[in-house]
């Protein structure tokens, strides 16, 4: 069998709007449990912060691929720019539905993660990414 290949790591709609849908249900909380105007305004930005960041990092992946290699290393493609990374061992699958990547990015030592759906992805990229980690877990606890 072979695990390599491309992999587009693009932004999901459903995971964002899952984000948004769940920011706003905070947003609401504050007001709904009566708080002072001040304190639920505060509440609300920190909400509305938090909202952005997590719609822009969904849509930072746009044009991001992750390469996989047979023996176990990995490059993160954007643009004309090839990187190696390192994908951490906190990398899992959840049930078929959900696939969380981290990563470190070994130039620059930033850490990353992507959550992806499976609805966002086709089906064939995602049962290799699928694969892939489960085989790069199951090696390194060997």
């Amino acid at each position: 069998m072979r695990l390599a290949g491309d992999i587009s790591l693009r932004a999901s709609f459903p995971l964002v709007a899952v984000l948004v849908a769940l920011h706003l249900v905070a947003g609401l909380l504050p007001w709904l449990s009566n708080l002072d105007v001040v304190p639920a305004l505060t509440v609300d930005a920190c909400v509305i912060v938090s909202a952005l960041q997590s719609v822009l990092s969904q849509w930072r992946l746009r044009s991001v691929v992750l390469r996989l290699h047979d023996a176990g290393q990995a490059e993160l493609v954007t643009g004309d720019e090839v990187r190696p990374v390192l994908i951490e061992p906190l990398s899992q699958v959840f049930a078929g539905v959900l696939i969380v990547v981290h990563w470190t990015d070994i130039s620059s030592g930033r850490r990353r993660c992507a959550c992806l759906l499976h609805l966002a992805m086709p089906r064939d990229a995602w049962h290799l990414l699928a694969c892939w980690l489960r085989w790069r877990l199951d090696v390194r606890r060997s």
